[in-house]
């Protein structure tokens, strides 16, 4: 949602913007949000709730680095992050946000390959569904809303 978690206040703001645009699923434990990009924060007091769970999911880094290049060439090509080395440094510095999280954490959180859940979908989504002891698996099929792919969509937008 393009925001950051700085408190469990910040937990409360996700949930209030999400439940304007979606309606609660039953029997739903869990919300999830992924945290793309170290301007947006997580306080790691927040993934060590006993009612959070971080999982995270790395790419192959040349798939990356090319990636984050066309996506600023695209969109801000004055940044330095539409050059391999730019790109090659933000992801570098990500990582090293990432493993302080992780070692933050110690053994709380959940890692996995983002080519596992290409080439071991089923697998990879049985090994998360019962790491997050979820009463039935993650299904390897999902639908698309009406917010998927949408930038921003933090901002509550009426239908």
């Amino acid at each position: 949602m393009h925001i950051g978690y700085y408190s469990w206040k910040s937990l409360w703001r996700q949930k209030l913007l999400h439940f304007v645009n979606h309606a609660p699923k039953q029997q739903a434990r869990f919300m999830f949000d992924k945290v793309l990009h170290d301007g947006h924060m997580v306080s790691v007091s927040i993934l060590k709730r006993d009612s959070s769970r971080a999982i995270f999911m790395l790419r192959e880094p040349e798939q990356s680095i090319k990636s984050l290049v066309a996506l600023y060439r695209e969109r801000s090509p004055q940044r330095p992050e539409s050059t391999p080395e730019g790109a090659t440094r933000y992801y570098v510095d990500r990582l090293q946000t990432l493993g302080r999280i992780a070692s933050a954490l110690g053994s709380r959180y959940f890692y996995l390959d983002a080519e596992a859940l290409i080439d071991r979908t089923d697998a990879t989504l049985a090994a998360l569904s019962d790491w997050l002891s979820l009463t039935s698996p993650i299904p390897s099929e999902y639908e698309t809303f009406a917010l998927t792919g949408r930038r921003s969509s933090a901002t509550p937008r009426a239908a």
